[in-house]
């Protein structure tokens, strides 16, 4: 229900969390059972979060209406953490345990962003490198994990935590080298800035 003075009542802010935990099931099952970085998993949670649907069918994805104020006022500030450097965070530095002084809010709501941008900037969907970045970043992912997964099982070699961790962490640094090895990062982030200032904030 609609709580009159009380933040996060309601059906429309139901909707936000539903979308975006909805995501994560999906999201880590599809890679093999395992999480992506925090940049792609919490920032295309919140993508889908602003997904408007009507007779059953997602008509659009609007902005986060919990992220733009926040990042907004990040950007403004010249507050954020460099994209070279979030897209490698682990999920504790994007919680708050981090050098950047950034909190999980801030991280999240960089990491919306930096996916909005990514989607549904015409700049970004136009260009050579930018528009790959995600379904590379993604398909890099899912690949190199279950392929090592299927080798560490056709070797007889040990799949417990120690072997699948570091599996985990060698798919996600391939992952991260491969999407991002032709960025160049000054020129994305200035572009991605420019795309997210002109939003307009939901009313």
């Amino acid at each position: 229900d609609d709580v009159d003075g009380e933040a996060g009542t309601g059906k429309a802010n139901s909707r936000i969390v539903l979308y975006h935990e909805a995501f994560h099931q999906y999201i880590y099952y599809s890679s093999g059972s395992f999480s992506p970085h925090s940049w792609f998993n919490e920032g295309t949670g919140d993508f889908f979060s602003g997904a408007k649907i009507s007779g059953g069918k997602v008509k659009l994805i609007g902005v986060n209406t919990w992220r733009i104020r926040t990042i907004q006022d990040m950007l403004n500030r010249d507050f954020f953490a460099p994209w070279k450097e979030i897209i490698s965070w682990s999920q504790g530095q994007y919680y708050g345990n981090n050098d950047k002084e950034m909190r999980g809010g801030h991280s999240y709501a960089q990491g919306w962003s930096m996916i909005y941008f990514l989607r549904e900037s015409k700049v970004a969907k136009k260009h050579e490198v930018w528009s790959t970045i995600l379904d590379t970043y993604f398909e890099t992912l899912r690949k190199h994990y279950n392929d090592g997964l299927a080798m560490l099982e056709e070797s007889g070699m040990d799949r417990g935590p120690g072997a699948v961790g570091k599996l985990s962490t060698e798919s996600k640094k391939l992952a991260i080298d491969t999407a991002f090895a032709d960025v160049d990062f000054d020129e994305i982030e200035e572009a991605w800035k420019k795309f997210t200032l002109g939003l307009k904030v939901p009313k």
